[in-house]
């Protein structure tokens, strides 16, 4: 639900500010090649097409002194800082209703997302979807960093926390974390 708004009212700003691109351009001319363009001035319209050129009737959405400009900007703002909260809130629900389960359940047990729809709801098991994505591609971008930053070793070189990290890069902590206790248990 809150998904379906913050992405219509991002259409709907998409809508008025693509005419206010053109609202700056005043005079269109077609080419040869049935092609728009859109120019300043019929000064600029190429000499072949002066006597096609046409001034169509645009609505002005950007005045001189930017407001229209500057209030879509903030509006922009508002929604984006409103869907990331939205974002967090139902996030941290959703953990710990997952977390719930996982107690409900016991030790070892396994949650799929069909569980947690049924028993959390559609917006959880989004969530569940959307947080399995980041991790997937949080794993994909360090392990490949780290691939490239390591390439340059033989088989028989030994590679210290340091030089693992470094290879990473910053942000890949965690995984290397990770890697290194898999390594360790033999798993």
């Amino acid at each position: 639900m809150i998904r379906l708004r913050t992405f219509a009212l991002l259409v709907l700003a998409g809508l008025i500010v693509v005419p206010a691109g053109q609202s700056s351009a005043q005079v269109k001319y077609v080419d040869e090649n049935g092609n728009s363009h859109w120019v300043q001035s019929e000064s600029q319209v190429p000499e072949r097409y002066q006597g096609k050129a046409t001034k169509p009737n645009l609505p002005t959405i950007l005045h001189s002194d930017g407001m229209a400009e500057r209030a879509l900007d903030k509006q922009l703002q508002r929604l984006r800082k409103d869907a990331a909260n939205d974002k967090a809130t139902t996030r941290a629900k959703c953990r710990a209703g997952v977390d719930a389960m996982y107690a409900k359940r016991g030790p070892g047990s396994k949650i799929s997302r069909f569980d947690i729809r049924l028993e959390l709801g559609p917006a959880c098991e989004q969530d569940f979807l959307d947080e399995s994505n980041e991790y997937v591609e949080y794993i994909e971008t360090c392990g490949a960093r780290m691939q490239d930053g390591l390439k340059h070793l033989s088989e028989s070189d030994r590679v210290s926390e340091a030089t693992l990290r470094a290879a990473a890069g910053p942000g890949c902590e965690k995984f290397v974390d990770l890697l290194r206790s898999r390594l360790r248990s033999g798993r």
